[in-house]
């Protein structure tokens, strides 16, 4: 019970002469340097307190963690025997179909949000004959500009507003996580016909 009074006194105490330029406060600050200063260092087992063999085995300690390492990288002299066909890699290199782009729609869940403008996913399902054409032309633009359609960065900048002028997946657009969801998913639709075909 003593402690909790003496912790709301403390809790008053900094309350009124806390944020003031007075002696309580500089009490305050110079209690907490002295327990965050560091007196002394082991060194190979050893305990040293003067300052320069202080800072002399914090050197040599952070010296030997990032130095180069002494032996080079691993190499590896041998062929892969798993490699992909050309007609794999042209199947990769392919733009992403119409139902490939409603496949990965209709996998995600239907109440999941993918962002600060609450579309659902149910709404993508249940408008698809409306909006689909443009949502896959969006999708296309991106695998192959890499960037989103012109204009349509200007009105999620305008919901929020972290980076101006943003055009890419990095700069915190809200549509991002739908389109990392959809771009993963066919992925892995393509990754996995690659492996079922051989």
């Amino acid at each position: 019970m003593k402690l909790k009074d003496a912790a709301q006194k403390a809790k008053v105490n900094w309350a009124i002469e806390g944020d003031e330029n007075l002696k309580f406060f500089h009490g305050v600050i110079n209690k907490r340097r002295s327990q965050l200063a560091i007196h002394g260092a082991f060194v190979n087992g050893d305990w040293y307190t003067d300052p320069s063999m202080v800072k002399e085995a914090f050197l040599d300690h952070f010296t030997a963690r990032f130095k180069q390492p002494s032996c080079g990288r691993l190499k590896l002299n041998m062929s892969f025997p798993n490699r992909l066909s050309s007609d794999q890699v042209g199947d990769l290199d392919k733009d992403i179909s119409i139902d490939e782009i409603r496949k990965a729609v209709w996998d995600c869940g239907e109440s999941k949000s993918p962002g600060p403008d609450d579309f659902t996913f149910e709404f993508f399902r249940r408008y698809w004959h409306f909006i689909g054409p443009h949502f896959c032309a969006a999708v296309n633009c991106f695998f192959d500009k890499g960037r989103f359609p012109r204009g349509s960065n200007s009105s999620f900048i305008a919901l929020i507003p972290k980076v101006m002028d943003a055009n890419g997946l990095k700069q915190g657009d809200p549509l991002a996580p739908s389109l990392f969801i959809l771009v993963t998913e066919s992925l892995h639709l393509s990754v996995t016909r690659a492996v079922n075909d051989g």
